[in-house]
């Protein structure tokens, strides 16, 4: 009973998913991925991929074959089977970081025949055995830090011929004989091997003859010994993190002479071993330096600015509150000078007076509270980064003789009050940043000057007045950024002037309406509403955006309220090709029509680009295969569960039926050929129950019923065979016990109580009473 009421609910319930998936077939014809989600690229058939975050045991089984990009970070997969990744022969970058992963079988990335990019980083990988990066013959990346991995094959790395990264960082790599094959590999350029248990590193240890490594990453080590020319192209060394006690040897400088980049970082060594180190680095021409507030007053700087080659120095985080007049002068080639993250709050009027070809100084995040007076006479300065300091105000002629400028940096600073020569003199600046600061106002700020000007970032200031003419001046400006949520009056025309601007960003309310004019070349418009409102209808306001006719793409988001939208709201946009909104047309549509529409193109996909939009046919994206294999293989398994159900329940009855339907067909067969019936029946009996056959059968059959019965020992007749009487009768009637089967197909069972049941019915006249006849028995 509990079999056949589970068989009848999955017949039950394939039938109704099965007039689901009819019934909302509209819905069917979408399609998503169980634990991921699809990224497509505008110009091509390839996609992206990203299952992050998702609690992801093993990998989904459904991602689709034309995938380039794989993201399955930061789940919970803890192996890689060889048949996960089979079929992705397209995949070119595969991000698998920040997992539990244990096991990688041999061949695993086998089909992988264009992989790039490889991230095994933050998993529980051991080791790195013989075949694990077997047909990966395009990659150049590979990411395998913060794993556990004691122990490498050494020929793993072997089919990896063009590999250009390798990054082993934070591993428990015991000896520098551990890398040596991978610093073999001809094509390798950056190799990254901080954080392990390396306790030296000595060229004696590395059976190469020449490396054509370029960046190299190392730390905590007890002694860097380099006693043959291996790193002939060496240009940049990592020495971050290291212990005090270490013995540092490069027995002729020629070693490290392509050496220009060197990054060192707090530790305990000995003002000695810094200076050692940068005497061996006689190439150099950048320093960057973290957090050594221990020796900056001993001159380390100075030491530093002493190698001829030097043209960088980046020091950071080293609590520097104060610039003093020596602090820099033995600088006098740098060219770029990053001094941020160092609470400075007070520079010395002439310490930069020695740096004369400086082109960069990064002051960002100090505490400044003012312009450095320094600063002026630096007629080379193209890059001054001011942001995150305190200073309030900018004033003439601060910036008059940094003619050369052409990028300049002050936002997230305290500046209420601009003066309106600020910027004379200043013809070539093409970046101002001045984001997050208090400025209310820019009345002739602009006016007549920064004609070169092609970026301006004024998001989040307050600005009280937006002036038609602000920014008449401004014909280079390609990209603004601009909030006008607080002002109290905005012109019409605000923007006029602005003839080659691309792109602009505004947040505010009031700037719908009568203010895109002179916005002819305008590409991408993004507003952000703070709060929207209903406004008293014009026929400009009605059609806000009909001065854009070259706007491309149009993003507008509602942060509270609702526009009353007129239908006109987008007349103009002859252009457009991306139009994205949130919270704005909210309760405005019940009926939309395009204008126009038949005179709009596609631009995308590439294939269809200048056909006419309403030509498209939608016909391909309504046929789905998978719906198609679905609805198959459905109806098969509802098939095939039915057939089960009923042989299993009903096979009696089914035998019934399928006996009768052959005595209908052999019975209209011999009819339709004319073939008379010489007998109704045939009569098997047993020898034992002859005198019954004789003395009962006979009698109630044919005596009373008017049958005709064929007996062997009565109407067979000599030399006759067997076929001769089976076509001359309907029936076989066999005289045995009950419950056994028929002899044959043709044949039926009466145990002799049932013999009163016979009625005159002639079996040979129809199949109605013949069932009839077989129902009574």
């Amino acid at each position: 009973m509990v079999v056949q009421v589970s068989c009848t609910l999955v017949v039950l319930l394939l039938l109704v998913s099965l007039l689901s998936s009819l019934f909302h077939c509209e819905h069917s014809l979408a399609f998503s991925l169980k634990n991921c989600t699809i990224l497509y690229s505008e110009n091509s058939n390839n996609v992206s991929v990203t299952c992050a975050e998702h609690h992801l045991t093993a990998i989904p089984d459904d991602i689709p074959g034309n995938a380039v990009s794989l993201n399955l970070s930061s789940n919970d997969i803890s192996n890689i089977s060889r048949m996960d990744l089979g079929g992705l022969s397209k995949l070119e970058a595969l991000y698998v970081k920040n997992n539990w992963i244990l096991q990688i079988d041999d061949g695993t990335f086998v089909d992988l025949v264009e992989l790039k990019v490889l991230d095994l980083g933050e998993n529980l990988l051991t080791a790195l055995t013989k075949n694990m990066f077997q047909g990966l013959s395009k990659l150049e990346t590979i990411s395998l830090n913060n794993n556990v991995i004691s122990f490498t094959s050494p020929v793993v790395f072997q089919p990896l011929v063009i590999l250009h990264l390798v990054d082993l960082s934070n591993n428990y790599l015991h000896q520098i004989s551990d890398i040596d094959y991978i610093v073999k590999l001809p094509t390798l350029q950056h190799l990254i091997i901080t954080h392990n248990n390396f306790t030296s590193f000595q060229s004696d240890d590395l059976h190469v003859n020449t490396s054509n490594l370029l960046t190299l990453s190392l730390d905590s080590v007890k002694k860097f010994r380099i006693t043959r020319d291996i790193f002939p192209h060496l240009q940049s060394l990592d020495l971050r993190g290291w212990s005090k006690d270490i013995e540092w040897e490069v027995s002729n400088k020629t070693f490290l002479r392509s050496l220009t980049r060197l990054h060192m970082s707090e530790t305990s060594l000995s003002f000695e071993v810094y200076r050692a180190i940068l005497q061996t680095a006689y190439s150099l021409q950048e320093f960057q330096m973290d957090n050594i507030k221990k020796w900056i007053d001993d001159g380390l700087i100075d030491v530093a600015c002493q190698i001829p080659s030097l043209r960088t120095v980046d020091v950071r985080n080293s609590e520097i509150h104060n610039i003093t007049e020596h602090m820099l002068q033995s600088c006098s080639n740098l060219t770029e000078l990053n001094l941020s993250f160092n609470n400075i709050n007070s520079m010395a009027d002439n310490a930069l007076q020695s740096m004369t070809q400086l082109r960069s100084l990064i002051l960002q995040n100090n505490e400044l509270s003012e312009l450095p007076v320094a600063v002026q006479r630096l007629t080379t300065l193209e890059v001054y980064d001011l942001s995150i300091n305190d200073i309030s105000e900018l004033y003439c002629p601060y910036f008059w003789n940094l003619t050369s400028l052409t990028i300049l940096d002050l936002s997230h600073n305290q500046i209420s009050y601009v003066s309106e020569c600020v910027f004379q003199n200043v013809n070539n600046l093409k970046i101002l940043n001045l984001e997050n600061n208090k400025i209310m106002s820019f009345i002739d700020t602009f006016k007549d000057k920064l004609q070169t000007l092609e970026f301006l970032n004024l998001r989040n200031i307050d600005i009280m007045n937006f002036i038609q003419g602000d920014f008449h001046s401004l014909s280079s400006l390609q990209y603004l950024y601009i909030d006008l949520d607080e002002c109290d009056s905005v012109d019409e025309g605000g923007f006029e002037g602005l003839d080659n601007l691309q792109i602009l960003y505004l947040l505010g309310d009031n700037y719908f309406y009568d203010h895109f004019s002179g916005l002819s070349n305008l590409n991408t418009l993004i507003l952000n509403v703070v709060e929207s409102r209903t406004h008293n209808s014009s026929e400009q306001r009605d059609r806000p955006f009909s001065n854009l006719p070259k706007l491309k793409k149009l993003h507008i988001k509602v942060h509270r309220g609702y526009y009353d939208i007129s239908k006109d709201v987008l007349s103009g946009l002859t252009s457009l090709e991306y139009l994205i909104t949130e919270a704005y047309f909210m309760g405005s549509f019940k009926q939309t029509q395009v204008v126009n529409a038949h005179q709009y193109t596609c631009a995308f996909p590439v294939s269809q680009r200048g056909n006419k939009f309403l030509d498209f046919g939608f016909d391909s994206c309504r046929i789905n295969a998978a719906l198609l294999c679905f609805l198959f293989s459905s109806n098969l398994v509802m098939l095939t569960l039915l057939a089960s159900f009923i042989y299993h329940f009903l096979r009696s009855h089914v035998t019934y039926a399928y006996y009768l339907f052959l005595a209908f067909l052999y019975d209209n067969k011999r009819r339709k050929k004319g073939i008379p019936h010489s007998y109704d029946a045939f009569v098997s009996y047993n020898v034992h129950d002859k005198a019954w056959v004789y003395g009962e059968l006979l009698p109630e059959l044919e005596g009373q019923q008017g049958w005709k019965l064929c007996l062997h020992h009565r109407d067979f007749e000599p030399g006759i065979d067997d076929y001769h009487y089976e076509k001359q009768h309907c029936w076989l009637i066999t005289l045995m016990k009950p419950n056994l089967k028929p002899m044959n197909d043709f044949s039926f069972a009466i145990p002799k109580k049932n013999l009163h049941q016979l009625n005159s019915t002639n079996l040979c006249q129809g199949q109605g009473q013949r069932s009839t006849f077989l129902k009574n028995i």
